[in-house]
């Protein structure tokens, strides 16, 4: 006897069949009857064409994905879409029927097999990873998995979603080769300088010796003009090895490092205050800490340098038109600590907020120093994972910011 299910058609063939001979009898309970199993079967019928339909549309859905879609049963592959098959190179029909082992890449291939086992035997595991598989050809597919348990025919299988990173996965190995090109490029750059700069300083020295010398034991017989350009001689000397220190410590700063320690900042600008305190009294500075200021883990000695070249700075670019005031404050924002060091001074243009932090690049002339402070402490904010920049107005002082990773 066949269990094959009869259709709609024949269903309704035979009602009919039934309803002729009924309708002979002309009983109304008969009637009924009839009518309510023909209203049964447009139910079961019009219910049957909405799960075509549904179907149809998942179908269309799951084989136009932009995704990869397989699933894995018994190690087996018996269904993955159109997308799946090409990411391995290959068509559907071709990869139907075969383990799933024989597309993943070798050095990948325990790690994907041990995860497929425990998440068959109802263990907790990640459903979302990142994979390699192997193309026909052998070339290499960076991919992020995420697998979930279904039944499908009636058994446990594995529906496993597959995105295919490849093209990101590349971008970041470039990334990290130019990153690497670049460090080893700096790291020359910096050995270059300090080579230099430590060359420069042998002649610098013998310059110095012997104007010192000129200056001891002639300097009456060299006259009013001998006397000035030997003045010169030796203010340009000064300058020379002032800019040559700076050059060594900026070459410095990236190889030369400190203890990595617990800095009470609050402590630390005490210091500093202290020490810059002849300074503030000098142009009648106010200088106010906004408290409470958090403990960081730096190279304390670098750090103090930061702030110590801001403050200066500060100083250098008061206005004359009132009195300096210094504010440093500091606070958590997402990770990080900023700290800003604010000032009422001349102000800067925004055209120039990137190139204050140059070497040697100077606004005004005129100012003392020879304008590495800036750049120093950007370098010094940079290698310990932060960043400085500058919010400013022209003449209404100006806010430099850095961060520090917690």
């Amino acid at each position: 006897m066949s269990d094959r299910k009869p259709t709609y058609e024949e269903l309704e063939a035979r009602l009919a069949e039934v309803e002729a001979v009924m309708a002979a009898l002309r009983g109304g309970e008969v009637d009924a009857v009839i009518s309510e199993r023909r209203a049964l079967l447009l139910r079961v019928k019009e219910a049957e064409e909405a799960l075509r339909e549904s179907e149809e549309k998942y179908r269309n859905v799951v084989e136009r994905a932009n995704d990869g879609i397989c699933i894995i049963q018994d190690t087996i592959v018996p269904y993955l879409n159109p997308r799946l098959a090409e990411m391995w190179g290959g068509t559907v029909e071709e990869v139907i029927g075969t383990p799933f082992t024989n597309h993943v890449h070798p050095d990948e291939l325990a790690k994907v097999v041990d995860r497929y086992k425990r998440r068959m035997a109802g263990q907790d595991v990640t459903p979302m990873y990142e994979t390699v598989l192997r193309r026909r050809d052998g070339r290499k597919v960076y991919v992020e998995l995420n697998a979930g348990i279904i039944t499908y025919q009636g058994k446990p299988a594995d529906l496993v979603i597959v995105r295919d990173i490849t093209e990101r996965k590349r971008a970041e190995e470039e990334r990290e080769r130019f990153l690497a090109d670049l460090e080893a490029k700096n790291r020359e750059l910096e050995s270059f300088v300090y080579t230099v700069s430590h060359d420069l300083r042998a002649p610098l020295v013998s310059i110095d010796g012997f104007s010192s010398v000129l200056q001891k034991e002639f300097y009456d017989q060299l006259g009013q003009q001998g006397q000035h350009y030997l003045d010169r001689i030796q203010a340009n000397v000064s300058h020379m090895d002032a800019l040559i220190g700076h050059l060594l410590t900026l070459s410095r700063i990236g190889q030369v490092v400190g203890p990595i320690e617990e800095v009470d900042v609050s402590g630390l600008l005490a210091e500093i205050q202290q020490e810059l305190a002849l300074k503030l009294e000098e142009v009648g500075a106010e200088f106010v800490v906004q408290e409470p200021l958090p403990t960081i883990h730096a190279d304390r000695g670098r750090i103090r340098q930061v702030f110590t070249n801001l403050i200066d700075n500060a100083i250098k670019f008061r206005s004359q038109e009132r009195p300096l005031r210094i504010e440093v404050g500091g606070q958590e924002e997402d990770g990080f600590y900023r700290f800003h060091v604010a000032d009422n001074g001349i102000g800067i243009a925004p055209p120039y907020y990137q190139q204050i932090f140059t070497p040697f690049r100077k606004l005004d002339p005129e100012t003392e120093g020879v304008g590495i402070g800036l750049t120093l402490a950007r370098k010094i904010v940079e290698h310990h994972g932060g960043r400085v920049w500058v919010e400013s107005e022209e003449g209404k002082g100006a806010t430099f910011y850095f961060t520090l990773p917690k």
